[in-house]
């Protein structure tokens, strides 16, 4: 999925291949983060519009994503009650997967490309500090 801000002005798009499920429900919120950010830099000059950094537009787009919520689901019609604060578990342990697990690969992808900028991992070993990064942060290990 993506958004787009086609004339920064009034037309703003997203584009994505929606299934009527619980997951695509959260993107296209995520995906409206996105266009609430878009609108909150429009009127400025032209070279600075755009996000400060990429993952403070992910990170605008994540927060718009949580706000769905049981009560904005009542809210909007899609259940009729609120489910009791122990129903939401399942929904934060999916969260935490999703959010906490990443961490770490993310981490060695940035530390990989340090590396690589400073020249501290060769062209020529790109591969081999590639996988001691995963060993080191994830515990993986290479295949054989």
């Amino acid at each position: 999925a993506s958004a787009w801000d086609v004339d920064d002005e009034e037309d703003l798009r997203i584009k994505m291949c929606i299934n009527v499920n619980a997951e695509d429900f959260q993107t296209i919120h995520h995906e409206l983060g996105h266009n609430f950010y878009q609108r909150a830099y429009s009127f400025q000059p032209f070279l600075f519009r755009g996000s400060a950094n990429d993952g403070f537009h992910e990170a605008l787009g994540d927060a718009v994503a949580l706000s769905v919520t049981p009560e904005y689901l009542r809210q909007i019609g899609l259940i009729d009650e609120v489910p009791p604060p122990d129903a939401d578990l399942g929904l934060l342990m999916r969260d935490a997967l999703d959010k906490v697990a990443f961490l770490p690969f993310g981490l060695l992808v940035d530390q990989w490309r340090w590396q690589v900028f400073s020249g501290e991992i060769p062209a020529d070993e790109y591969n081999r500090g590639w996988w001691e990064l995963r060993e080191r942060y994830q515990g993986v290990a290479p295949p054989v």
